[in-house]
């Protein structure tokens, strides 16, 4: 988000894990243990929450935020996705469900160590786009941006993120990631003649 800012680009966050809200306060307990703490308390059970609404599992929250934020507010003609891990399925199920609004302003998307696949059965104009538009940063022991694959059942290319921890894979490839997505809106400008 820093580099981001620095870059001058705006930002709207998804956060497709978050589903649901708790129906009373939540005990203390529960807020003051890291995520990562080994003896954090069982979750509460899910009858203690409510669904959002039109965000009750992940896709629905990315389309949802999409349709009431992205498409109504932002005045972005150049929009670039970076997904993480199921993010990538996220971004993948947006696609299918509106290409026809995305695709115009999506210049590129930068996976890292994402868990999507593009299938046949997806709109070939998603198929293309990806294959064309997209690079996954995946862990690996080899050296940053080396080739891993070309365009599997992610449907684009896979690049090392150059680490081997999946929750490392953005940090680790940031900088390959922001350069590939300004290369992605220079070129559509220069082509379009847009600024």
């Amino acid at each position: 988000i820093q580099q981001a800012l620095l870059e001058g680009y705006g930002i709207i966050v998804f956060n497709p894990n978050l589903n649901r809200l708790p129906k009373r306060p939540v005990p203390d307990q529960y807020t003051r243990r890291g995520f990562m703490m080994t003896d954090k308390p069982s979750p509460l059970p899910r009858s203690e929450y409510d669904d959002i609404p039109e965000h009750s599992n992940p896709v629905m929250h990315t389309v949802s935020v999409w349709d009431q934020f992205v498409s109504r507010h932002a005045r972005a003609k150049h929009i670039v996705i970076v997904a993480h891990s199921a993010g990538g399925y996220c971004t993948m199920n947006l696609l299918k469900e509106r290409h026809t609004e995305v695709l115009p302003r999506l210049r590129g998307v930068a996976f890292t160590d994402s868990v999507h696949s593009v299938m046949p059965s997806d709109p070939e104009p998603v198929r293309s786009f990806i294959c064309q538009n997209a690079i996954n940063w995946v862990t690996s022991e080899q050296p940053l941006d080396t080739l891993i694959v070309h365009a599997s059942s992610k449907g684009c290319s896979c690049l090392s993120a150059g680490h081997t921890k999946h929750e490392n894979t953005s940090a680790s490839c940031q900088t390959s990631a922001f350069a590939y997505l300004a290369m992605k809106i220079n070129d559509h400008q220069q082509f379009s003649g847009n600024c």
